[in-house]
């Protein structure tokens, strides 16, 4: 089995004990030497981002490479802001609509499912603020989370919709202005990695 790690190759015999301690320790040495931040890792070509010593003992005899998805902070940094921007865009498509369902009472399993989607992207947003002081304003949702909380637990969905529609969706609207120029500047392909 080999490690593909910032081009270089290591070989590790699969039959060796504690084999996936020894791989992981490989990975922990090139981030300390390097100063880089694992973020995932990728299989036979397969991406993933938890459960990764289960993956591995799971299919440790047909795995032929681990490459381990390393970042500097810096390209973390970007990458997420990146994910914000992409999602909060994403999302400013549907949320009309999710608003307007709740104004009008037409309530599905869905409609609830959307809400609950809506709220962990904002706790996401909001869990990156101690990454990112400067954006402290747009990123914190508390008060629209206790918001949707209390409406919820009154049963009051014209509130629920009020708050998507009045106070996200501005929001959403500002943290995609904010964040459209380090996007643009990743996607010109101008940004230093």
């Amino acid at each position: 089995m080999k490690i593909l790690a910032l081009g270089q190759e290591y070989h590790v015999d699969k039959t060796q004990d504690n084999v996936v301690e020894y791989i992981f320790s490989i990975i922990k040495a090139i981030m300390a030497e390097k100063n880089m931040i694992f973020c995932g890792m990728r299989i036979d070509g397969r991406e993933i981002h938890s459960d990764f010593e289960e993956e591995i003992e799971g299919d440790i005899e047909s795995i032929e490479m681990i490459e381990p998805i390393l970042l500097t902070e810096e390209q973390l940094s970007k990458d997420t802001l990146i994910s914000i921007q992409e999602y909060v865009k994403r999302s400013l498509i549907h949320l009309p609509q999710l608003a307007e369902r709740f104004h009008a009472e037409m309530l599905s399993t869905d409609t609830w499912e959307e809400l609950g989607h809506l709220v962990e992207g904002l706790l996401w947003i909001q869990n990156t603020v101690q990454y990112y002081p400067m954006y402290n304003d747009i990123f914190t949702f508390s008060n629209e989370l206790e918001t949707i909380n209390t409406a919820v637990n009154q049963q009051d969905t014209y509130m629920i919709g009020d708050v998507v529609e009045y106070e996200i969706i501005p929001r959403y609207k500002m943290i995609e202005k904010q964040l459209e120029d380090i996007c643009i500047h990743e996607v010109d392909g101008n940004g230093t990695n």
